[in-house]
């Protein structure tokens, strides 16, 4: 982005709730980087190197709610026989809310945000612990399994392999990959994090990079995230100026980062507008441990409508 045409720009927008999380072949940047017909944030720097954005906060406020909707499918069948066995699309629904400061049994405080998701008759519950600071959007911890780590009610006599391991199930897929946020990524398991997690960076700068979570337990995993993009972005609520955070994962804990594996994040001024995840080149495994076939995972994550408290509900 030329530096006149972001001078341009008018004002700075984003915040984030993260909820729901986590997720593919090698990924192609110009997939996940934003319009370039406009330029839509006020840099505080004119330096063209380093793009320098308004501070941000997450918005915490009592009475904050969001309602998502998301297209959970496989796709890219190879063989393209494969897809008779492990072809789905499902739609998922998850409504989060702030529900106020709480003190943490550290004695710190912190606000709790939750969430409520469904699939067909099941219902999920959720919670966050966030706090704004100067430096970063910090996470204290979290209670329950998002619905992006929730696992598939399959049964199929196959297994997979995914990121230089091997998994009985799509289930235990699942579930290694919500481990990056919840330790078991089932519900009714809280995680404490001492010190918090930085999960955003108050201060967007394109190209800025941090560590979110590194950890050796149950299975090593590194996860940075990065300020790549922005632009416009449509979801049924509404056309939401953003900035876009992209989720590198090193699934080994060697300091590889995995391209087969990826989330990207588009948040604005009034929270997440949108996630997409992928998990690409998922090998499928008969009892012989041969390599059948592969396949990938996609989910998206829109927003559907937001509540912001003195204002009404925007769709």
């Amino acid at each position: 982005m030329e530096s006149s045409a972001i001078c341009r720009c008018v004002c700075a927008l984003v915040a984030l709730v993260v909820l729901v999380l986590t997720l593919g072949c090698s990924v192609d940047r110009a997939e996940v980087t934003a319009p370039t017909a406009v330029a839509l944030f006020s840099p505080d720097s004119s330096n063209d190197d380093e793009f320098y954005f308004h501070a941000h906060a997450h918005p915490l406020e009592m009475g904050r709610s969001w309602e998502y909707q998301s297209v959970y499918y496989s796709t890219n069948f190879d063989p393209p026989e494969l897809e008779q066995t492990h072809g789905f699309s499902m739609n998922r629904y998850s409504t989060v809310w702030v529900a106020g400061p709480e003190v943490l049994p550290n004695g710190q405080e912190a606000v709790k945000v939750n969430e409520v998701w469904q699939h067909n008759e099941t219902t999920f519950e959720s919670s966050i612990w966030l706090e704004n600071t100067k430096s970063y959007v910090k996470q204290h911890g979290v209670a329950g399994g998002y619905a992006m780590v929730q696992p598939l009610e399959t049964e199929l006599p196959y297994s997979y392999r995914f990121a230089c391991r091997d998994f009985t199930s799509l289930e235990d897929l699942r579930l290694f990959i919500g481990n990056g946020v919840a330790e078991s990524g089932r519900q009714d398991d809280t995680t404490w994090y001492d010190p918090p997690l930085n999960s955003i960076k108050t201060l967007p700068v394109m190209g800025a990079r941090w560590k979110y979570l590194d950890r050796t337990e149950p299975a090593p995993l590194i996860i940075e995230k990065e300020y790549i993009s922005f632009g416009q972005v449509t979801e049924a609520a509404g056309t939401f100026d953003f900035l876009g955070v992209y989720w590198h994962h090193d699934t080994n804990g060697n300091g590889e980062f995995d391209d087969n594996f990826w989330i990207h994040d588009r948040i604005a001024d009034i929270g997440l507008v949108s996630r997409r995840y992928q998990m690409n080149n998922i090998k499928v495994m008969n009892d012989f441990g041969e390599v059948v076939g592969t396949f990938d995972m996609v989910e998206h994550w829109g927003l559907q409508s937001y509540s912001i408290p003195g204002l009404s509900v925007h769709r």
